[in-house]
């Protein structure tokens, strides 16, 4: 790349991580290959005080404010061998907002399973973030397939992101609404 991206539209939404990677669905969602084992984190620290992390034994999560974590979105190469520090990562919790247009919820899911793809074939142990937005995103009725679950295999350790999902009478209801979510998994 040269020189360092200061967007993410600098390089073409990091197609520069998924060179190699293979792609789940319509929408050609990076795949994050289960890990051969589970490992169980003892603990979780945001990325953005991960030195906090005393003994480096938690997971780096991305559970906090998107631009606390941006600059892994943008020069994820940058943060390979400070992660490396730790057991493992969960992947980035990109925002999906209620209100979004669908084409920004899905770019969000590529985000993630980008950076989590790129990060996995560097040697770190990743546990893919699920985050869904509105329904055509968790459901196949309207998209023909379930996005937010694309690019995880089935059956393997995920975790479920919820950070700043309620901040609303609406958004509590929504989720309350939709308490049969599918199971996590590509093609669930």
């Amino acid at each position: 790349m040269g020189k360092t991206a200061t967007n993410l539209v600098d390089e073409g939404f990091r197609v520069s991580l998924v060179e190699t990677a293979f792609f789940d669905g319509k929408f050609e969602i990076p795949h994050i290959d289960a890990p051969k084992d589970i490992i169980i984190s003892e603990g979780m620290v945001p990325f953005s005080i991960r030195e906090r992390s005393q003994d480096k034994n938690d997971f780096v999560c991305f559970y906090e404010n998107d631009i606390n974590f941006r600059e892994i979105l943008i020069n994820t190469e940058e943060y390979v061998d400070d992660l490396k520090r730790f057991p493992g990562i969960v992947t980035p919790d990109c925002s999906h907002y209620l209100d979004a247009p669908l084409c920004v919820q899905i770019a969000d899911i590529y985000l993630n399973r980008a950076v989590g793809y790129y990060l996995s074939h560097q040697g770190l142990y990743v546990v893919p973030n699920i985050r869904w937005g509105d329904e055509r995103t968790y459901k196949s009725d309207f998209l023909g397939e379930k996005v937010a679950f694309q690019g995880v295999d089935k059956h393997s350790i995920v975790s479920i992101g919820t950070y700043f999902c309620f901040q609303n009478a609406e958004e509590v209801i929504f989720w309350a609404e939709t308490e049969q979510r599918p199971a996590c998994g590509s093609g669930s």
